[in-house]
């Protein structure tokens, strides 16, 4: 009784964590970032292949309302940063620079559980 307790419980603990989006987290200065304002030009050239992989983009700026995040995943300096954070919560990977579209799908593409999500589509 007590092993299927705790098999629930990481059960549970592991199912907390997984969203049903991929993000990508954009921390900036301020909105007249040059990388930011490059960066989300390039995004919103391919709509659909945001739409189909499952991404979702949140805009940070460097103000104290925000500290809290920045620490988070661990964001200093006063430079631009891109972070992806999978499906499953954890950092996936991280920029200082520009990131394309055709690079962020390819990091994507490869991840198992998108491997998974196209053999279904």
């Amino acid at each position: 009784m007590i092993i299927q307790f705790f098999a629930v419980a990481v059960i549970l603990s592991i199912s907390s964590f997984q969203q049903d989006k991929r993000q990508i987290l954009l921390f900036a200065p301020s909105e007249e970032n040059n990388t930011l304002k490059l960066q989300l030009a390039e995004m919103a050239t391919n709509d659909a292949g945001f739409k189909e992989r499952d991404l979702t983009t949140k805009t940070y700026y460097y103000k104290p309302e925000n500290e809290a995040i920045f620490k988070k995943y661990k964001v200093g300096g006063k430079g631009y940063q891109f972070v992806l954070i999978g499906k499953d919560g954890l950092e996936k990977y991280r920029s200082e620079k520009l990131v394309s579209n055709q690079k962020l799908f390819s990091l994507i593409d490869e991840m198992p559980m998108r491997k998974q999500e196209m053999k279904k589509e």
